[in-house]
């Protein structure tokens, strides 16, 4: 039983659509190059975008960021993405370049086990990151992760990870490929024929894929909590704006409403205070009249 990958089905196309006579396996690689100039490309724009912001992100937050429990998964996460731009994407630039003539096996089997291994590190240290955005947004007040677990956790994952890709040194190999065009048989970086099929593969690839769906439904349900958690705390906040709001107008209200008051009050009191004046002014008045009509009296008199 043959696996079928990028290449057997460009291969399948050929064979279908070509009425060329090929004579080697060299000149159906070559053909098979240029139908895969696109993939060609995008692995390289993949290379160069991914090499750049990996490299960015190690030194924002290597040097220039305060060490959190944050900062740490973030560099390790940039650092295991690094690891496979360099090595991974290459690897499928000289499968795309030379996709029936992958003649090194060790490259095949080093590279093929640090693809596996940084995935599922990856996927490890994400799901790391899930956990401790939950703890801080929807556990805020209880023992957050220390710099010293997120290290001890991160060395458990990885040592997890190396664990688990072992498998993939010996599964993975060059191994032959059919063409089905002129009898040429190719060869290319895969599933080895003697393991292809069999029952370790199988449960191999069966304990990878259940480790993957818990990590996924474990992740998702993180951020379901802090999603939900987010969406609370931000209904709150607009009811305690609004409320806030509400307080500050009936404040306000009630203030001007007292001002008035006051000031209504102190109008009748100054015009209070005028009337009651005015009598004492009149009587003051009277009796400097009466004073100076006696006083012209008496010297009419003398």
């Amino acid at each position: 039983m043959m696996y079928l990958n990028s290449t057997s089905t460009a291969i399948y196309t050929i064979s279908e659509n070509d009425t060329h006579e090929y004579t080697s396996i060299l000149e159906i690689s070559n053909q098979l190059a240029r139908v895969l100039i696109p993939a060609a490309v995008f692995f390289c724009i993949i290379l160069v975008s991914g090499v750049i912001g990996n490299i960015m992100v190690l030194i924002v937050y290597g040097f220039r960021i305060k060490k959190t429990a944050y900062s740490i998964l973030i560099l390790i996460l940039a650092a295991l993405d690094l690891m496979t731009c360099l090595l991974g994407v290459p690897y499928h630039i000289v499968s795309v370049v030379y996709p029936l003539m992958f003649v090194w096996n060790g490259f095949c089997k080093s590279v093929s086990f640090i693809l596996h291994f940084t995935t599922m590190s990856s996927a490890f240290i994400v799901n790391i990151i899930a956990y401790d955005r939950y703890r801080k947004i929807c556990r805020p007040f209880q023992s957050q992760l220390s710099l010293t677990r997120i290290k001890r956790d991160s060395f458990f994952v990885i040592t997890v990870s190396v664990i688990l890709a072992t498998p993939v040194l010996v599964i993975y190999g060059s191994t032959a490929e059919e063409t089905d065009i002129a009898n040429l048989t190719g060869t290319v970086c895969f599933i080895r024929q003697e393991f292809s099929g069999t029952l370790f593969h199988q449960i191999y690839d069966g304990i990878i894929f259940l480790l993957f769906i818990v990590l996924l439904i474990f992740m998702i349900s993180m951020y379901i909590n802090v999603g939900r958690r987010i969406l609370k705390l931000r209904a709150l906040k607009r009811k305690t704006s609004n409320s806030a709001s509400e307080t500050a107008a009936t404040r306000e209200s009630k203030d001007w409403n007292t001002i008035k008051m006051l000031q209504k009050k102190t109008q009748g009191e100054e015009n209070a205070t005028t009337i009651s004046m005015a009598p004492k002014r009149n009587n003051q008045d009277n009796s400097y009249r009466s004073s100076e009509k006696l006083t012209h009296c008496k010297i009419k008199t003398d």
